[in-house]
């Protein structure tokens, strides 16, 4: 993966989408691998001086708030830039349940001193204006101070 990463970024990108181990977290509600994954591939764009990681959780896989919660937090603690719900490519993507508790977990990081800014990318699933309107009255509501970024 590393050495995928810094082809990518030497060929010009600019962004890294990054699953996580999904399935981990649904065997045992934690995932080593996908600590260590984030972590590795955030090294690899810092070592090359520029890049943003996108970490995609798979939220409608891990229907859990709890796995969901636990994924983002570990995502944002190794190295993300943006979280994500969704490749899109299951057959749940975003909602906003997940998207609920995924900028909680952001508001948390901020509340605890981390100078880190993270931001959310919501996928799969959005389809109509009254869709993205509820994403974006939900960013309102928990992150009222991020307004001015939407």
């Amino acid at each position: 993966i590393k050495l995928d990463t810094k082809g990518a970024l030497d060929a010009g990108a600019d962004e890294i989408d990054l699953v996580i181990c999904y399935k981990d977290y649904l065997q045992s509600a934690k995932s080593s691998r996908s600590c260590q994954l984030v972590h590795g591939v955030k090294e690899v764009i810092q070592q090359h001086g520029r890049g943003c990681l996108k970490v995609i959780l798979e939220t409608g896989e891990l229907k859990s708030s709890d796995l969901i919660q636990k994924s983002a937090e570990d995502a944002l603690q190794h190295g993300a830039d943006f979280l994500k719900t969704s490749t899109g490519k299951t057959p749940a993507g975003a909602s906003l349940e997940a998207a609920r508790v995924m900028l909680q977990v952001i508001k948390a990081a901020g509340e605890a001193g981390s100078t880190k800014v993270c931001g959310l990318k919501i996928s799969g699933g959005v389809r109509t204006f009254e869709d993205a309107l509820g994403y974006i009255r939900l960013v309102e509501e928990v992150l009222p101070d991020s307004a001015d970024f939407l």
